[in-house]
């Protein structure tokens, strides 16, 4: 995130530790999402941390102890929709996601609660995830935005992001297939 920070990405205020701590940075944040830093969510061979919701007081009843590995804090933006965008090779490919009940974690929604679309992002912030992407020397990468109040803010950056579960009819997975037979070695 701190490379996205430096290209100008519009992101919730955060930070990261493995010690809970009261942080400037999310003093006036109404909730706060904390997130394991790990590949799989998974801390050790019983636990799964999947992202929740965290508030003030438990920040400060907690104040010093130790988590078992680093937690990325940020503040919560209720979504007015949510966006996936997709980057391979150059390409662009962007949905749109409404959630029909409130969430945490949208991966948390069943299918039947979401609805998905096909939608052109805005100019200025695909030139930005390809700008991070040349610059990372990434070929592939996912991000998510949550989009309120006219603003796209980005939450989360995923070099391996999965797509299956928003693929309706195998469209992405076909967009995929035909920029990598198409693209010159």
């Amino acid at each position: 995130m701190l490379m996205a920070k430096k290209i100008n990405f519009l992101l919730p205020r955060s930070y990261i530790s493995n010690i809970i701590m009261v942080n400037k940075e999310l003093d006036n944040a109404n909730e706060i999402l904390g997130k394991a830093i790990s590949s799989d969510e998974q801390i050790d061979k019983e636990t799964f941390y999947r992202p929740s919701k965290v508030s003030q007081n438990y920040l400060r009843e907690n104040f010093g102890e130790k988590t078992d590995c680093p937690s990325f804090f940020q503040q919560y933006i209720v979504p007015e929709y949510e966006v996936r965008v997709y980057y391979l090779l150059g390409n662009i490919l962007s949905l749109k996601i409404f959630s029909k009940i409130q969430y945490t974690d949208i991966r948390d929604v069943s299918k039947q609660h979401l609805s998905i679309e096909f939608f052109s992002i805005p100019s200025i912030i695909s030139s930005k995830i390809i700008r991070y992407c040349k610059f990372l020397n990434i070929s592939y990468c996912s991000f998510d935005f949550i989009y309120r109040n006219g603003s796209y803010y980005l939450i989360d950056i995923t070099p391996n992001g999965s797509w299956r579960f928003y693929d309706t009819n195998d469209i992405i997975t076909d967009w995929m297939a035909n920029i990598l037979i198409n693209h010159e070695y």
